[in-house]
């Protein structure tokens, strides 16, 4: 019998520092972003556009960790590994958000935006 977990445990590092992962995470490698165009008499198609790749979850409020440095941060990259052994890089990106912290459970919801991702 294999390995069968394919959800779980991942590792996020944002500039080589391995961040404290609460949950709810998500990814898009910038897949484009379609939109199916209707008219009054059917399908026409679809329209296309490009979508930047992001991660986004929580994180958790460690001591020591400088909420406000980390969302001034630009030109970084992030690293996400899954428990699938899947490693996806995300190069010269920002973080987006406001910094709020929920102090009942310690975390701090992000989105992190990149130039660019791949699969490695």
């Amino acid at each position: 019998m294999g390995d069968r977990k394919i959800a779980g445990v991942i590792t996020l590092t944002v500039d080589g520092v391995k961040q404290a992962c609460a949950g709810n995470f998500k990814y898009n490698l910038g897949t484009p972003n379609r939109t199916t165009l209707v008219g009054q008499d059917g399908v026409h198609g679809f329209s296309e556009e490009p979508r930047a790749p992001w991660i986004e979850g929580d994180l958790r409020n460690t001591k020591g960790f400088d909420v406000k440095a980390f969302y001034e941060k630009e030109g970084i990259d992030a690293q996400l590994k899954l428990c699938t052994g899947e490693t996806f890089v995300f190069i010269d990106g920002w973080v987006n958000g406001d910094g709020t912290v929920d102090t009942k459970e310690a975390t701090i919801p992000f989105r992190f935006d990149a130039m660019s991702a791949e699969k490695v």
